[in-house]
């Protein structure tokens, strides 16, 4: 490493859950990385979360949002103060991962370090508590389709669309990678600028990564380094009505964003995709996520944008 441990703010974002976050941030304070700060950024949270996580961990940043403005804002908020770049770089997490290695920040910054062209760099990411299935590997898009998809063991509704292929190196080579755990270099904010907030929740870390590859950087998976993300926020969350509103919606602006590149297929697959998703979830009688993908569907072809209809 150019340094030896170069700097890092871990950027956590809290909307009304302070036990995955009280134990996030738990969980972080244990790695062994010498240089890192911690900024919890609320999202505008009703509850008494916020008051709590300050009293608990006094000895980190928190930011305090009025509204909920999304992801990206909350994000860009946290990386506003250090417009100086006193960072090095950004670790964007969500707070329903859980670090089981305290080498891991340490590994993830000396993969960004050994490689300048690394924008962005993630690890490998696995189910929790059933650690022996993989959440994420690496991230493509179906350009055809405008279908953006990750390797994982999951099975999974559009497999159809996926490719298969066998991951054997350490470092692997991404279209887009998830922001549960994404370790974003300063140089990316200088010449890209912040993350999309017009997309309020999903879909803004596949357009980010699109304009970060389009500046030059890559994008990647360090599969030597493991993050695990809990299955109770995750495992049903896709069904919910906030993800399957804004998962709607949003594929419509990622259509929109990058129109040149996506083919005229994208129409028929988002026929397919909605009609899909609510057979999958009428047979789960989830009759309010049905209502949701609707909304979703209808506000993103209309061109919806930033919080729409939920929360």
């Amino acid at each position: 490493m150019s340094k030896k441990y170069p700097s890092v703010n871990a950027i956590i974002i809290n909307w009304e859950n302070y036990e995955d976050t009280s134990n996030c941030i738990k969980s972080l304070k244990e790695s062994s990385y010498r240089n890192f700060d911690i900024t919890v950024v609320d999202n505008g949270s009703t509850d008494e979360s916020l008051k709590k996580l300050r009293v608990r961990f006094p000895d980190v940043n928190f930011i305090g949002v009025d509204s909920n403005k999304g992801f990206g804002a909350a994000v860009n908020r946290a990386v506003e103060p250090v417009k100086n770049y006193s960072y090095d770089y950004t670790w964007v997490l969500n707070n329903d991962v859980i670090f089981p290695d305290q080498n891991l920040l340490t590994n993830l910054v000396q993969d960004a370090e050994e490689n300048t062209k690394i924008g962005i760099i993630t690890p490998k990411v696995l189910h929790y508590p059933e650690i022996n299935k993989v959440w994420f590997i690496k991230g493509q898009i179906n350009w055809n389709i405008g279908y953006p998809y990750h390797q994982s063991e999951s099975q999974h509704l559009f497999d159809i669309f996926r490719s298969n292929e066998n991951y054997s190196e350490d470092i692997l080579q991404n279209d887009y990678i998830p922001f549960c755990s994404a370790l974003i270099r300063t140089d990316v904010f200088r010449e890209v600028g912040g993350i999309p907030e017009d997309y309020f929740l999903y879909f803004e870390d596949v357009e980010y990564c699109c304009r970060v590859s389009e500046a030059g950087f890559e994008v990647k998976t360090s599969q030597k380094s493991i993050i695990y993300h809990r299955e109770s926020s995750s495992s049903a969350g896709a069904r919910k009505t906030i993800p399957s509103y804004y998962m709607a919606r949003n594929r419509w602006h990622f259509y929109r964003d990058n129109d040149d590149k996506i083919g005229l297929l994208f129409y028929m697959f988002s026929l397919i995709w909605i009609l899909l998703n609510i057979l999958d979830r009428a047979h789960k009688k989830e009759w309010m996520s049905i209502i949701a993908l609707l909304l979703g569907s209808y506000d993103g072809i209309l061109g919806v944008r930033y919080r729409g209809r939920y929360p």
